[in-house]
């Protein structure tokens, strides 16, 4: 026996005390093997309850795609001929039938250099040009590769490429990145000739895009009001006579709307000049056009400035491939495209364009057809679904009659609930409709309590009456008035018929200037715009001098921002008025003006005009509480309509209609699943932390038995201890008698 390092081994008593205590040690721990037996299958109670839940989530989700409109849409496509066209479609589509035929294919403009010397030779060009916008600057010592990678770098819409065929035979080619008419590249010297010393331009200028008899454009860039510098990435300075008047550009400072300022304010332009705002490729950008007082506009272009932003262009020395939009018609309806995967022209559909002839266009026919079968699918899906958790609570609830050995959940209050419980929510009779449980579409129970489907039954049903088999799975919202949507609800929504009663319809925030403008902009006005639309970040508008008042409404309705989040007009009086494009209190926001309000400005003034805030809507649902946003009314919580939500679109006060809500299998077996998976509050969370917590509290005992043990074991070697100490002092005494007698 050890104490305090020191071994004894019955030295006096010749009693082996130390395997005693060992062996009493092992005694007194038998009740850890008992806690330890318990955490055991407590823990296999956690694993099989974290295999169940993964069953459970699996059905969750099998039947969340059944409580999804675009579940029941789903689309057919073929094409007679795919080396044509194909055709692909989302759940938006709707079945259809159209005879195609392609005379011409979008392409992009591509455009070549002349043969150089090699791909790194150094070339000897120097000087700036832009290319779409944007400037590449080239030194005599760049190679054909270093320009290349320039231009790669510079952020133009272009991509630059090789061809190394030897000595002599070195070419460089820019390939527009998108397709269409509008890939049309724009090139132009800002300083030296690089471009023309490559061979990419040759000849004079001319309007590169001339609108109409009157009037030519720019460039498309992404601001009218950030300087050119800012959008091209180079400075340039000089000027351009227009009329006889000469207009000063510089890069650094001036945006194309200062430029069309300059051409206003000069008499002797001859010419007017303003910021459009066009969509090229479905793209959005600011030109500058300028109109000729009679005809177009007489330009000198001097220092090249003009061409720089593309309103000139010079003659391509080489184009390898010209821009152009793909031409096709449908059912015989002409139509065109900037690209060849057009998405644009059958709702819900990409139809994308492979050959195209123009003497002999290429015909395909395309069909597109309700995908029963893939519907009948997801029917499948949520049987195996089902089937899954019914063969695992099988497995794990089995009971041998003969061994009496019985499986983990034999007896297991949850498992009895969950299969109770989704097998009630399978066979509820729901639905609006004549199909009112699972059972008329050919679903039923086998001997062993799985379920089966008769997929003919189930594809006939879904033919026959698509919308009664939706209603039958989803949870799905009807209304009884055309100014009222349902928009959706949530497990807290229950069943039932809700009169819906408005007492205040939603409005538009807006603003009116307090003076009405009359005449032109004397001087540059700057409209600051701030509020809740805006995100409580402000967003500066520039009104050019010489505005009138129509050409700053329509300033403010084209602004690439503005257009979106308010509309400008003129009221009965005369004011400028903006008004939100957003109901409710989310859309309200201000406006001020830089300037005095008087009759030659925009009239909002320092302070702001008359503002008056948009209105929530408000009222309620079956007489229960809701709160509005914008036109949208919810129930609220710890109430019957938690969570249904609708849209009132009317005007006026008072009943407006009801609205019921009817909760399919699907929608009801996803709720009815959340009382035992929800990861809060479900009944698998609830007692996978009470079967934890006992876990927890074994450790814990196991933890102190353990130290009690350790003051067992000294108590009892010390005990020994004590025992072989006085023996040994018993056997010394002995002996001393012993002694004492043989002397006597």
């Amino acid at each position: 026996m050890s104490l305090s390092g020191i071994s004894f081994s019955g030295l006096a008593s010749g009693i082996d005390a130390q395997s005693i205590v060992a062996q009493l040690m092992q005694i007194e721990a038998f009740p850890i093997n008992r806690m330890q037996q318990n955490q055991a299958i407590l823990q296999q109670r956690l694993d099989i309850y974290a295999l169940l839940r993964s069953n459970l989530i699996g059905l969750n989700s099998s039947a969340s795609a059944l409580n999804v409109a675009a579940t029941f849409n789903p689309i057919k496509t073929s094409s007679s001929d795919d080396e044509v066209a194909t055709v692909s479609a989302t759940s938006s589509a709707a079945p259809g039938t159209f005879d195609l035929t392609v005379s011409k294919l979008a392409a992009s403009n591509k455009l070549a250099s002349t043969a150089q010397s090699s791909v790194d030779t150094e070339l000897g060009y120097s000087g700036t040009f832009i290319i779409n916008g944007r400037a590449v600057d080239v030194v005599s010592s760049d190679t054909l590769t270093q320009i290349a990678q320039k231009i790669n770098s510079s952020g133009a819409t272009v991509t630059a490429s090789l061809i190394d065929g030897g000595a002599g035979a070195a070419y460089l080619t820019l390939t527009a990145e998108g397709s269409g008419l509008f890939s049309d590249i724009q090139i132009a010297n800002v300083t030296g000739t690089a471009l023309s010393s490559l061979g990419f331009q040759t000849g004079g200028t001319s309007f590169r895009d001339q609108v109409d008899s009157d009037s030519v454009r720019s460039y498309g860039f992404s601001s009218a009001s950030s300087t050119l510098q800012t959008l091209t990435g180079t400075t340039a300075t000089g000027n351009f006579t227009i009329g006889t008047a000469v207009i000063a550009v510089d890069f650094s400072t001036d945006s194309l709307q200062t430029i069309a300022n300059s051409i206003n304010n000069d008499v002797n332009s001859n010419a007017t000049a303003i910021v459009v705002e066009v969509e090229e490729n479905g793209k959005t950008f600011q030109k500058l056009e300028i109109t000729g007082n009679s005809g177009l506009p007489s330009i000198t272009d001097t220092d090249g400035l003009l061409e720089a932003i593309g309103v000139y262009d010079r003659a391509d020395s080489n184009e390898l491939v010209v821009a152009q939009d793909a031409e096709f018609t449908l059912d015989g309806f002409t139509l065109t495209s900037y690209k060849n995967a057009v998405t644009d022209v059958i709702p819900g559909v990409t139809l994308t364009l492979i050959k195209a002839d123009v003497a002999t266009p290429e015909t395909a026919t395309l069909t597109l057809t309700k995908d029963v079968a893939k519907i009948s699918s997801s029917f499948e899906d949520l049987k195996n679904s089902f089937n899954d958790i019914i063969s695992f609570l099988d497995t794990y609830s089995q009971f041998d009659d003969e061994t009496f050995r019985s499986g983990p959940l034999f007896g297991d209050s949850i498992a009895a609930q969950v299969e109770s419980r989704l097998t009630s929510i399978l066979f509820d009779n729901v639905g609006t409709g004549d199909i009112k449980n699972l059972a008329q579409i050919g679903f039923s129970f086998d001997d062993d309590g799985k379920v089966d489907i008769d997929t003919a039954i189930l594809e006939q049903a879904i033919s026959d009456d698509p919308e009664g088999v939706r209603k039958l799975m989803m949870a799905v919202g009807e209304t009884t008035s055309n100014d009222m949507l349902f928009i959706s609800s949530t497990s807290k929504s229950q069943a039932g018929n809700y009169l819906v009663d408005i007492t205040q319809v939603a409005t538009f925030g807006n603003s009116v200037a307090t003076v009405a403008q009359t005449g032109l902009n004397i001087d540059q006005e700057t409209l600051t715009f701030d509020g809740d639309l805006f995100g409580n970040s402000s967003f500066n508008l520039s009104i050019p001098i010489s505005s009138t008042q129509a050409q700053l409404v329509a300033q403010i309705n084209a602004d690439a921002t503005l257009k979106d989040l308010v509309v400008a007009s003129v009221d009965g009086s005369g004011m400028l008025k903006i008004e939100s494009k957003r109901y409710g209190t989310a859309g309200n926001f201000t406006v001020f003006s830089d300037k005095t309000a008087s009759a030659d400005n925009s009239g909002i003034g320092l302070t702001g005009g008359t503002v008056t805030d948009g209105l929530d809507v408000a009222g309620t649902i079956g007489g229960l509480a809701a709160t509005g946003s914008g036109q949208y009314l919810t129930g609220d919580e710890d109430t019957d309509v938690e969570g249904l939500q609708i849209q009132y679109t009317g005007s006026s006060t008072g009943a407006a209609g009801t609205v019921t809500l009817t909760r399919g299998i699907g929608a009801e077996l996803v709720y009815g699943l959340e009382t035992f998976t929800d990861v809060v509050s479900g009944l698998l969370t609830t007692t996978d932390k009470a079967i934890q917590g006992q876990i927890d509290d074994i450790a814990d005992r196991i933890t102190q038995f353990r130290a009690n043990l350790v003051l067992r074991r000294g108590y009892l070697e010390r005990k020994f201890l004590a025992m072989e100490t006085a023996m040994a002092a018993m056997q010394s005494q002995m002996a001393l008698l012993a002694t004492f007698s043989t002397f006597n």
